[in-house]
């Protein structure tokens, strides 16, 4: 279970990481919302960069509490190696990552 959880609160730093880099070559109005022909709808400031960030420690830390339940449920909580369900929980969290990461570097570069 440590090994899991050292392996998705990697990803959400990564995820803090690359939003702080954003944030700070990012102009100080961003795009908030794009439409289907990559038109910018709104506008915000460039603080707003973080809330994909924030959402991705939600999202990561929820992933953590479902894996400790389902370690709980199944009397696995002594095992030092990580399951099939963490396996797929830390392909989510990258997902996730990556589909965020594009998100915000579209919001600094339209």
């Amino acid at each position: 279970m440590q090994k899991f959880k050292f392996i998705i609160r990697l990803i959400s730093l990564l995820s803090v990481l690359f939003g702080l880099i954003c944030f700070i070559i990012a102009p100080s109005t961003i795009a908030t919302h794009i439409a289907d022909n990559d038109k910018v709808d709104a506008v915000g400031p460039a603080w707003q960069i973080f809330i994909l960030p924030v959402l991705q420690l939600l999202v990561n830390e929820l992933l953590i509490f479902k894996a400790k339940r389902q370690r709980v449920d199944n009397d696995c909580v002594e095992l030092n190696f990580l399951l099939p369900n963490e396996q797929q929980y830390i392909v989510i969290a990258i997902i996730v990552l990556v589909v965020f990461a594009g998100a915000m570097y579209q919001q600094i570069t339209l």
